[in-house]
């Protein structure tokens, strides 16, 4: 007996001295050890230890990547009751290990085959699910890094994922295979034609081998509704709109394939229409007239039959808040969906067309509701789906029902920020702030006022994008808000504080609001005008006007005018074929610095860079006088500008270049610099930040104010799947 025990005892020793030796190994040891566990021995949780080490200890990714995968794969091997444990490790491979393609592509065939038999064997058992996607690290596999990258959308068989990237200055259209993470582009290479288009918005054909898209040719001033198959070399052109007055944007495929659902823009009309897919005249179906600017409906689907077209659409001719209608194919009939006071759009249809999903905020909360439709109309009273959800775009479904949207459709977050720094020396006294204004993420273009009491921004708000005019008190901290039916941006204030100009993003007018009254009166209307200013006296307005309706876009001239308020006398002080992206006016009123921006046109290098200058006029016109010279990469953002409250110096923003031993120029995080209007060095003030926008100078001297998106580097677009959340008595999903 005693001997048993001493044997045992040994034994015991020898197995703790093995496991201390294992705790040592190196990774690949440790991999090997499991490896041998799991296929000669059967010690399945043994191996998935041993393994779950491995991945701890691998000092390269791949050793890692494929330790994760054996994971999995011994709990698979364990049965029903390890499968959660084996899903989670296939995730992780996807999730952890993107660029390992090959080990992603069979974690991605394991985990589709294990949903779909958890789905199989009780659907009654089914889990809410709502997960993000493509995080940080997900996007890894996305040119640019997520940066850049827009309109995502996977095909309805969930294989490919078709984004945009705006990476080479231009947008093209791209396809991501799901499985491996192949990306290629569908749009390039570009005919000399197409040199500058751009694609802005695609939709999935219901059998997942067609993407119908915008092309936008800058350069024509066209708009194109395009095809183009995931095997086709050359898209094909199904109609052709004026890029002024005739957009058209894709928004459905009818369930058969054979039609497309397009949005278009006809003067003062919105309109529905049917553009038959391989060819033929265009069919318009619904027109709306008086909507309110900039607030068009969002979103429209076929229903699952292809009989009823649902869609979202302000409540009446002054509402703001959208409601959902059904639209009836056959004969026209129109009815009301879930009315309510509160702002509603929507999302998609049940698989099963028996209901829609919508979003709303009628609960003080934005939150995602189901309301039932039967043979093309309402058929009963909206239900709460998910509590909460926030404000989301829908990007598209699979074919199992699995909805894919944006968390965050306005993917750019900006806030408005304050600096401290010294006005002799130019050193930065304080880091960046964000100032803790109201609808945060959505708020631009601040200026301070004269007296430095009252710093006036634009905020940026649902469903329309409608600019409100706001006026925060630096002093106590509250908030006037100014709203006007128009897309406000960039306010400048009078040398006196009465009034501010502002523009009109949506039509590119100029207005002037008074500050005591909320009178609005049009300065300048049907212009293509930007930048306005005006003089100490309030007698002059300055502005930059586009002149290219005329001429081949090539040829653009942007035009610096002068406008007599009293009399309406207009005159060119200045005009230049390089871009003009901002325009201020000197304190004395004497001067207008500006920037100047090379814009080169066409596909090849060349469209990587431009050049800049930074140089001051005369306000009663003149040649430009030089005072800064650099280069910027094209798609980076405008330079901005402004003057010291002393007039002593420009202040101005760029992005830091690098040195680079490569062809392509490296540029590094936003800087912000200042220059003698007299002439002499430019210096670095020693703030970098993510952008500096709208920038305006304290009256003190000693603060900025401006917009960004923060400092934290890239920010992906914040894409959320959500599963399983529809009433558990029908198998329905969503369209």
């Amino acid at each position: 007996m005693k001997k048993r025990a001493a044997w045992f005892g040994g034994m015991a020793f020898l197995l703790a001295a093995a496991l201390s030796g294992a705790l040592s190994q190196s990774g690949e040891d440790l991999f090997q050890k499991a490896l041998r566990l799991e296929r000669n021995e059967g010690k399945l949780m043994e191996a998935i230890g041993l393994y779950q080490k491995a991945v701890a200890e691998a000092k390269d990714v791949s050793l890692a990547a494929q330790a994760q995968l054996r994971i999995g794969l011994c709990h698979e091997k364990l049965g029903q009751k390890n499968i959660q444990q084996a899903q989670e490790a296939f995730q992780k491979v996807i999730d952890n290990y993107p660029s390992r393609s090959q080990e992603v592509k069979i974690a991605k065939e394991k985990l589709s085959v294990l949903l779909k038999h958890q789905r199989s064997e009780d659907k009654a058992d089914q889990k809410f699910q709502m997960r993000p996607i493509w995080s940080d690290q997900g996007l890894e596999r996305l040119p640019g890094k997520g940066e850049g990258i827009d309109n995502v959308r996977p095909s309805p068989d969930g294989k490919f994922i078709a984004f945009i990237d705006w990476n080479s200055g231009y947008a093209d259209l791209w396809i991501q295979e799901a499985a491996e993470g192949k990306t290629r582009c569908l749009t390039r290479p570009r005919s000399e034609e197409d040199g500058m288009a751009n694609v802005y918005d695609s939709r999935w054909s219901p059998d997942g081998r067609r993407l119908a898209y915008i092309w936008e040719n800058d350069e024509h001033r066209y708009v194109d509704l395009r095809v183009v198959g995931l095997e086709e070399s050359r898209p094909r052109t199904l109609h052709r709109g004026s890029y002024a007055k005739g957009w058209v944007s894709p928004l459905d495929w009818s369930p058969d394939g054979k039609n497309i659902l397009v949005i278009m823009w006809q003067g003062d009309s919105v309109q529905f229409g049917l553009v038959p897919s391989d060819g033929g005249d265009l069919r318009i179906i619904k027109t709306f007239m008086d909507l309110k600017r900039n607030n068009d409906p969002t979103y429209a689907l076929f229903s699952p039959d292809g009989r009823t077209i649902a869609f979202d659409s302000q409540q009446g001719k002054d509402v703001v808040n959208h409601d959902l209608y059904l639209l009836a194919l056959d004969g026209g009939q129109e009815w009301t969906v879930a009315s309510h006071p509160s702002h509603d759009y929507l999302l998609g249809w049940a698989l099963d067309g028996g209901s829609l999903i919508f979003a709303s905020d009628r609960a003080e909360t934005a939150d995602l509701w189901t309301v039932p439709v039967q043979d093309g109309k309402p058929a009963g009273k909206p239900s709460l789906a998910i509590k909460n959800i926030g404000i989301i775009k829908p990007l598209g479904i699979t074919n199992e029902g699995t909805l894919y949207f944006n968390r965050n459709p306005n993917r750019f977050q900006m806030n408005v920020y304050t600096a401290a720094f010294d006005p002799d020396s130019g050193r930065p006294e304080s880091a960046p702030q964000k100032l803790a204004l109201t609808y945060e993420g959505r708020n631009v273009f601040p200026d301070w006022s004269p007296d430095g009491s009252t710093l006036a921004y634009v905020s940026r708000r649902e469903p329309s994008g409608q600019g409100i005019l706001c006026l925060y008190s630096a002093d106590s901290g509250k908030i006037r808000e100014m709203s006007f039916p128009h897309m406000l941006s960039d306010p400048h204030w009078s040398k006196d504080g009465r009034f501010l100009l502002v523009m009109d993003m949506g039509a590119n007018n100029i207005f002037r609001i008074d500050l005591e009254t909320a009178n609005i009166q049009t300065l300048i209307e049907g212009e293509d005008a930007y930048s306005p200013a005006i003089s100490p006296d309030m007698n002059f307005l300055f502005f930059v006007r586009v002149d290219s309706f005329k001429t081949n876009r090539k040829d653009n001239r942007f035009l610096i005018m002068k406008k007599n308020l009293e009399t309406g006398r207009e005159e060119e002080i200045f005009r230049h074929s390089w871009v003009i992206s901002d325009v201020e006016l000197s304190p004395d009123g004497e001067n207008l610095a500006l920037v100047l921006m090379e814009k080169p046109y066409g596909p090849g290098p060349s469209i990587e860079k431009g050049q800049n200058i930074l140089g001051t006029i005369p306000t009663s016109g003149g040649d430009i006088k030089t005072l800064h010279e650099f280069v910027q990469p094209l798609g980076s953002g405008l330079v901005d500008i402004d003057w010291s409250p002393d007039g002593r110096y420009i202040v101005f923003s760029k992005i830091r270049t690098e040195e680079s031993s490569g062809e392509k120029p490296a540029f590094g995080p936003w800087q912000l610099w200042r220059v003698p209007p007299d002439g002499g060095r430019a210096e670095n003030l020693g703030l970098e930040f993510r952008r500096f926008g709208s920038l305006s100078v304290h009256p003190d001297g000693h603060r900025i104010a401006f917009f960004s998106r923060g400092t934290d580097g890239k920010q992906p677009p914040n894409f959320w799947l959500v599963e399983n959340f529809l009433p558990k008595d029908k198998n329905t999903g969503i369209k």
